[in-house]
């Protein structure tokens, strides 16, 4: 009797949250392990804003790993939206937060309505923001987790991390004057996002979230540059234990990072742009945070590494091949070096669009095709033009070179990516592909480049459905779409499949026939991918296999780039947003 006594209270603890735990309805208190916060009625959720998850990383711990956070006396009111990292934001309303500032650690949590009346653990999806590594932020309206947790019921969390300089300087193992140690100083920015995550383990389970591994329910995600933070998680130890699965947007898995001897050179000219010697700390700290953004800015104004000429679409990023990171994080994927765990990815079917037409302004006459692809891979350059042939009855090339950036940096890298997971022993894979543009791309874009085409990032207002925030409504065929997307997304989180929704919790708005999502490889011989659309979605059986297959056979890491390039080819920060 005893025995069954203790086996039910261990099931009950795994599978409910007792309102004891929970933060108090009535008044929105939640307790944390550092004191107490006061959270906002969303309407649609209950929301947690701007949440500290660790010691501003100010003064002394600028250009230093994150530092646990300190407890308060009294309420911390949660209730500031759009606090971000330091950065001159270019991008739309949407996606630039409202306040820029260095102490800029917090995180938004979002615990749906339902949450007392069905006291049961929920999943947990953690959002990692995109923007090149330089821009960004968790709180800003088009990454708002209150719609989705509503319709879902699991909790959302949005985080910040440093950005540019601040977050991605690197310079190496060195004394550290103010914490009077050597110490590796490097990759601030994923540390960052490692102790959010931290503080999830630690607490989310007063906001109705399940951290316990047993239950599989922590899942990061991030789309663009938050994708590549987020596979990169994967291949370092240190995030081990934090999270379970896995939800990768859009992520360019091709483009290079950068190793330590170009971080160390880009370091120098950061230093010289700032006015300090090389690798003088105290100097770098004693300087104001706009200087050091200022610098952050101009230093990578020349191609640190010729021989890598797609490390100017993300000047600022993390540093590998020395530490936890892998030299060639795709090769650890390759060779089986990585976290298994369940895994849904994917890309939209314009993801080089904006960057080809932001990049060339002009139309690209055939000639200049064969010239730009001849520059970027010289010695492969015949082979690329063969498999993209230039439209011969087209004055503008820019299209092809869209196909090219779209299959080579995101579509093939992914589902490359995907098999080698599969490879190594994840048989819970599952790839998508979105091909479906918002009817309203005005609200949140300037540019109509992107007008009626699903370019990168397009797809972020259906995964967070935060149309309302722009005051617009979808159109009949987005909505069953987005409702689709939220099916699938809810049920992966909660139950690692993202075909099973929660045991006797099928929601009445999922009641309808989504098209069954197969594992990449559900059946021998053949790969699968959802396709999404606004009229309809569908199950595509080897998506761009002949594309894809021949961009295998030349492999994502270490094809050998120009070795110079003209002086005017230079981009800004502000050019390539990923």
């Amino acid at each position: 009797m005893k025995l069954l006594v203790l086996v039910f209270t261990f099931v009950e603890a795994i599978l409910h949250v007792s309102k004891a735990e929970l933060f108090d309805p009535s008044t929105l208190i939640a307790d944390t392990t550092y004191g107490k916060l006061e959270g906002i009625d969303l309407e649609e959720s209950y929301g947690f804003i701007g949440v500290p998850f660790a010691k501003p990383p100010v003064g002394p711990l600028r250009f230093s790993a994150p530092q646990p956070l300190e407890g308060w006396n009294g309420t911390y009111k949660a209730d500031f939206f759009g606090v971000g990292c330091m950065q001159r934001c270019s991008e739309p309303w949407s996606s630039c937060p409202t306040l820029i500032q260095e102490d800029c650690l917090y995180l938004n949590i979002y615990t749906p309505k339902d949450i007392f009346e069905n006291p049961r653990k929920r999943g947990v999806l953690i959002f990692i923001h995109g923007g090149t590594f330089v821009g960004g932020a968790g709180g800003v309206p088009l990454y708002d987790g209150r719609f989705l947790a509503n319709m879902t019921g699991i909790v959302v969390v949005t985080i910040n991390y440093r950005l540019g300089a601040f977050g991605w300087l690197y310079l190496g193992e060195m004394l550290d004057p103010d914490a009077g140690e050597v110490t590796k100083l490097a990759n601030f920015g994923m540390d960052d996002q490692r102790m959010a995550f931290q503080y999830v383990q630690d607490n989310i389970a007063v906001f109705g979230g399940d951290p316990n591994k047993v239950s599989m329910s922590v899942t990061i995600s991030g789309q663009s540059a938050g994708s590549q933070s987020a596979g990169l998680h994967l291949v370092t130890e240190k995030s081990n234990g934090l999270f379970q699965q896995l939800f990768m947007i859009s992520n360019p898995f091709a483009l290079p990072y950068k190793l330590p001897g170009d971080a160390l050179k880009l370091a120098d000219v950061f230093a010289d742009e700032l006015g300090c010697p090389s690798r003088d700390l105290s100097c770098f700290r004693s300087k104001d945070a706009d200087a050091v953004l200022a610098a952050s800015r101009s230093a990578p104004s020349t191609i640190i590494n010729p021989r890598e000429i797609f490390q100017f679409f993300e000047q600022w990023s993390p540093t590998v091949g020395e530490g936890e990171y892998p030299p060639e994080p795709v090769e650890a994927f390759e060779q089986g070096q990585f976290t298994k765990v369940p895994t849904m990815a994917g890309t939209v079917t314009e993801e080089g669009r904006a960057y080809i037409y932001g990049v060339f302004s002009n139309p690209v006459p055939w000639w200049m095709y064969r010239v730009v692809v001849r520059l970027l891979v010289p010695n492969i350059g015949k082979d690329i033009i063969d498999m993209y042939p230039p439209m011969t009855l087209a004055d503008d090339q820019r299209e092809i070179l869209n196909r090219l950036i779209t299959d080579y940096i995101f579509l093939c890298s992914t589902s490359h990516i995907s098999q080698m997971m599969t490879s190594h022993g994840v048989s819970d894979v599952y790839n998508y592909v979105n091909d479906a543009s918002f009817s309203f791309y005005w609200q949140w874009g300037s540019d109509d480049t992107c007008y009626l085409y699903p370019c990168h990032g397009g797809d972020l207002v259906f995964i967070f459905r935060s149309a309302p925030l722009a005051n617009e409504t979808f159109t009949p065929g987005e909505q069953e779409m987005v409702d689709a997307m939220t099916a699938y997304i809810g049920n992966f989180v909660e139950t690692g499949n993202p075909n099973t929704p929660v045991s006797g919790e099928q929601r009445a708005w999922q009641q309808r026939n989504l098209p069954y999502w197969p594992r990449l490889f559900e059946k021998p011989g053949n790969t699968y991918t959802l396709y999404y659309s606004a009229c309809k979605n569908s199950v595509i059986s080897g998506y761009r296999k002949e594309f894809c297959d021949f961009m295998d056979t030349y492999g994502y890491y270490g094809i050998p780039y120009l070795n110079s390039i003209p002086e005017s080819m230079s981009f800004s920060d502000d050019q390539c947003r990923c």
